[in-house]
């Protein structure tokens, strides 16, 4: 196997139980799965609770230790909990931004100060009025981003990106499909976080998440 190291940083999520990796690389020029990684996280750390990034560090110094894995760098998934997710319709000043009409809108929701906060919106799209404009806005705390690169960079790695999950999803979609300006519903389940998103080629029209995933299935069915 040939593998591009520069190509294929080691991407790592979690799903409140335990703390998942994957890289990819090259194989008969086609890319594929190079290695997989899990690791339980300690039992305080759930969906239900307060995540304490701490316990993310011993996963990650195994992952370091596993030597099917290589080079340095992560692509990290935030936790869903730790994600704001929300519409803004704006109306722009003459000579206003978009950017600046965001930030003014996110402010009115935000449960804590626009300063504390990393906004993103991939979604922004016109309406009926040239001067409105309708945003889909993904928010996370400064302060958990960068204690979770704190921690990543404890474990001896360096993190390439912080990514949410319902982003990655559709950027992963339109990259494997050909994506139509006709709506469609992307689903994610995971074991104990799921999400639901109606998008098409340019625009994000919703996006849910809950705490339910194919762990409860299976209990079910074992009982």
């Amino acid at each position: 196997m040939t593998f591009l190291e520069d190509r294929y940083p080691i991407a790592v999520d979690s799903d409140g139980k335990q703390l998942l990796a994957l890289q990819l690389g090259d194989q008969d020029r086609q890319v594929r799965i190079q290695a997989l990684f899990s690791h339980p996280l300690d039992a305080g750390c759930s969906p239900d609770t307060s995540l304490d990034w701490g316990a993310f560090l011993p996963p990650l110094q195994q992952l370091k230790k596993d030597r099917t894995f290589s080079g340095r760098r992560l692509v990290i998934h935030l936790p869903l909990e730790k994600i704001l997710c929300f519409p803004v319709d704006i109306s722009l000043k003459k000579g206003q931004v978009p950017d600046e009409a965001i930030l003014e809108e996110a402010e009115k929701s935000l449960p804590y100060p626009v300063e504390e906060a990393v906004i993103d919106y991939p979604s922004i799209y016109e309406t009926d009025s040239e001067h409105r404009r309708t945003a889909i806005i993904t928010v996370a705390r400064r302060a958990d981003i960068l204690e979770l690169t704190d921690v990543v960079k404890q474990a001896g790695f360096l993190t390439d990106a912080v990514d949410i999950s319902p982003m990655s999803l559709v950027r992963a979609h339109h990259f494997l499909y050909n994506p139509s300006e006709t709506p469609y519903l992307i689903c994610h389940i995971g074991r104990n976080q799921s999400s639901l998103q109606v998008v098409n080629q340019s625009r994000i029209y919703a996006l849910s998440k809950f705490f339910w995933g194919r762990d409860r299935l299976v209990d079910k069915l074992t009982q």
